[in-house]
């Protein structure tokens, strides 16, 4: 969901920071998400924006985003400074990404040494077993 929350906040943030209304900015992040929920719940903000409601509040009853991003997205909207507020978010959970995604990574580096000397010692095994079994066979 990290992802998620960063490319929606970087591109709304974009949006409204380059002047574009927020109604036509949610149209236009809803057609870029590949997740069907994710652009169900931005097509009901934009429905709940044009009664009248706060993003922040729609989009805390949809569960869309975390909650630090949420309280990020409020404050931005009580400011007047939602489009900063919104690349914000986007850095810190692109960070974020980019932490679990090297921590993977370095777990993942010992598993494939220890796997990659498991399968030379057997092709060693095998080759020493077949030799040894050469000095077996009767002439």
């Amino acid at each position: 969901m990290n992802k998620e929350t960063a490319n929606i906040s970087r591109t709304l943030g974009t949006l409204l920071g380059n002047g574009v209304s927020i109604i036509s900015a949610l149209v236009i992040v809803r057609e870029t998400v590949d997740n069907l929920v994710v652009a169900a719940a931005i097509a009901d903000t934009e429905e709940q924006l044009k009664q009248g409601r706060h993003m922040s509040d729609v989009l805390l009853e949809k569960g869309l985003f975390p909650k630090m991003a949420m309280q990020m997205i409020k404050m931005g909207e009580e400011t007047g400074r939602l489009e900063e507020m919104l690349l914000r978010v986007a850095t810190i959970y692109d960070k974020q990404l980019r932490v679990a995604i090297s921590r993977m990574l370095a777990l993942l580096e010992p598993a494939l040494i220890i796997t990659l000397g498991l399968v030379i010692a057997g092709i060693i095994v095998s080759i020493l077993l077949a030799i040894l079994s050469v000095n077996d066979l009767a002439f």
